[in-house]
């Protein structure tokens, strides 16, 4: 549903794992997804693709991200990444919940 179509959403972003990095091009940008309360808040997210080396935030830092979603195939299996465009740091939101 998602795929080739404009993505613009903020979250937060974490180094991507080696396995999911080859190149080293790619950040994890997550949001925390909560059922009940914080103690069950589980990150949700996927591969945020640069092309090259990604710029540097701190860790968990909270960005707004504008990109095109694709999914390539690893492992056997269709994985989401978004291609990203533009990405620039913002303030942690009051209401992390939005």
């Amino acid at each position: 549903v998602l795929r080739g179509q404009p993505i613009e959403t903020s979250g937060q972003v974490a180094p991507e794992i080696a396995e999911n990095d080859p190149n080293g091009t790619r950040l994890r940008f997550y949001r925390l997804f909560v059922s009940c309360c914080l103690a069950d808040a589980r990150p949700i997210g996927f591969s945020a693709e640069f092309g090259k080396r990604p710029p540097v935030f701190a860790e968990d830092s909270w960005v707004k991200i504008i990109g095109t979603m694709i999914y390539p195939e690893q492992d056997g299996r269709r994985v989401p990444v978004l291609q990203v465009d533009e990405i620039e740091a913002i303030p942690k939101p009051k209401d992390m919940m939005y």
